[in-house]
This record gives structure tokens, sequence and C-alpha cells, in this order.
């Protein structure tokens, strides 16, 4: 698992529980090491339609207020130099007033709602698009927060004052459609490629 191996990259990570239901024998043995551990998950919290909120409050349950950066097996192009930047602007945010660090991609560009209502611009005035406002999308691939901000926010993973961290563009893909892995099969096999490449030369 390709995120396991970046944070297992990041000595500012004390442990690595990874929560599933699956029984891949792959997967289950990544707990040999040491910093790793298995959540099996609790049948009541197995389903598509379950909020991973109330995965994270079953989690949490057991634990003191501790800082906890929750990712996906689904974003498999995060690098350790990414997470351990997020965790850095973190504990430096949280001393501006910042309750959580959610990841974004940060987008210039001429946005609209479907009724073509503009979201970012004036259409009469037409701006360069690096003087737009700047919009965020939550891509789902980092997230930091305490259990103290978790559970006084409604038990939700973004407090009422998240910092948002743009991550580059190649490492935030989140794979959740066909498309989407078709996407990052092509993108590691370039990635291969261009090692292979550099490693030859």
């Amino acid at each position: 698992m390709w995120i396991v191996d970046s944070l297992l990259q990041c000595d500012e990570i004390s442990q690595i529980v990874i929560d599933t239901d699956s029984d891949n024998e792959g997967l289950l043995s990544l707990d040999a090491n040491k910093k790793v551990s298995i959540k099996k998950r609790n049948q009541s919290l197995i389903g598509d339609d379950v909020s991973m909120n109330f995965l994270i409050q079953d989690f949490l349950s057991d634990h003191g207020d501790e800082t906890f950066i929750m990712t996906h097996a689904t974003n498999p192009f995060l690098a350790p130099k990414t997470i351990k930047s997020a965790i850095k602007k973190f504990k430096e945010a949280t001393q501006d007033g910042f309750d959580s660090l959610v990841a974004v991609n940060k987008y210039q560009s001429r946005f609209y709602f479907e009724d073509f209502t503009p979201v970012n611009h004036d259409p009469s005035i037409l701006l360069k698009t690096q003087d737009l406002s700047c919009v965020f999308e939550e891509n789902s691939c980092l997230y930091i927060f305490t259990k103290s901000s978790f559970d006084m926010n409604n038990k939700n993973r973004i407090g009422k004052n998240p910092y948002l961290f743009a991550t580059p563009k190649f490492e935030s893909l989140d794979i959740d459609t066909n498309e989407d892995w078709n996407f990052a099969e092509l993108f590691a096999n370039q990635m291969t490629f261009a090692n292979d490449r550099m490693g030859l030369e």
C-alpha cells in the first residue's frame, strides 16, 4: 500500500492504524511492522453509506487528546515530504487559532454555478486568471485534527477554523471512480518509466 510507505517515512508519526474490514492477507501482514497496527472495523460501521466521521469517533474513543492524521488508501501519490510539510504547518497554524488542517486543491480559474452565475469573478471585467480570487476544493487526501477539536466541532474531522493546505497537483488524486483508477494506473506507469530512465543514466 503506497500511502503506508509514505507514512512510514515520516518520523513525526508515531503509529499508523489501518481501519479495515478487509481480509486481504497482504494488507493484514502490514502489522508485522511495529509502527503499524490493524484495527478490524466495528460490524455496525461497515457499509458504503457509513460516514467517515463515525469511524473516526469509534477510533478516538480509545485515545486521549492527541494529534491525528487521517488519509486513505485511495491517495497513493501523497509524498512523505508533503505529509511532513502539512504536520509542520498544522503546528504553526494552531498558534494562530486554527483548529484543524484539511488538504485542498487550489484553483485560479473562472468558476460558475450551474445557472452560469459566476463564483469568483465578474464577467464584465476580464481579469487574468492569475489575478482571480482562489477557489479551494477539499481533495480528501489529508486531515489533521485533535480529539478535542473533533469533539467540539460536532464530531467532524474538519474544525470550525481549518487551515487550508494546498497539496501538489500530481499528489492529490483521490481514487473514487474507474476513471480515477485508470488515470492513477497511467500516472503510476509513467512514474515507473521515468524512474527506470533515471536509473539507466
